[in-house]
């Protein structure tokens, strides 16, 4: 089970502009061995639907707050006016800090992923994915071993 937040999802979905593939989607395109592919689309289903869920709150408070900006014979629009700009923003950050489960989804390791080429802006927007495999607990203090000269 993957545990993240719906803000780091919607990170993975967004696109910095239209022709611009979003982090998510670049990955998916990496060839990568098949268990691991596997894994990687089970996830993307998963935080995909939650994409959505989010998306579809989201129209629903800007029709909520806000105005219709478009005519009867156009496709609908909104917008959310200055005024209630305050409200939107506090109503969907508290949403985005949401922690979602993604049930039957596992982290993907860095050694899975192989050769894959993945950006250090993406790993960011990623990880929620990836991650390292936990080992046995480390102490919380290290013991140092002091270097000296031979005399």
């Amino acid at each position: 089970m993957i545990t993240t937040t719906l803000q780091e999802i919607r990170n993975t979905f967004e696109r910095l502009t239209p022709e611009t593939p979003n982090p998510i989607d670049r990955l998916a395109i990496q060839s990568l061995p098949l268990p691991v592919a596997y894994h990687l689309k089970r996830a993307i289903e998963a935080a995909d639907k939650e994409y959505q869920r989010t998306e579809d709150l989201r129209t629903e408070l800007i029709k909520r707050l806000g105005e219709k900006t478009s005519k009867e014979d156009e496709p609908e629009q909104w917008k959310v006016p200055a005024t209630k700009m305050v409200d939107f923003s506090r109503e969907f950050t508290e949403l985005l800090k949401e922690e979602i489960a993604l049930d039957g989804c596992r982290m993907l390791t860095i050694d899975e992923l192989g050769k894959a080429e993945i950006s250090t802006a993406d790993l960011f927007s990623l990880g929620w994915l990836i991650g390292e495999l936990e080992t046995e607990a480390q102490p919380k203090t290290e013991k140092v071993t002091r270097i000296t000269r031979k005399k």
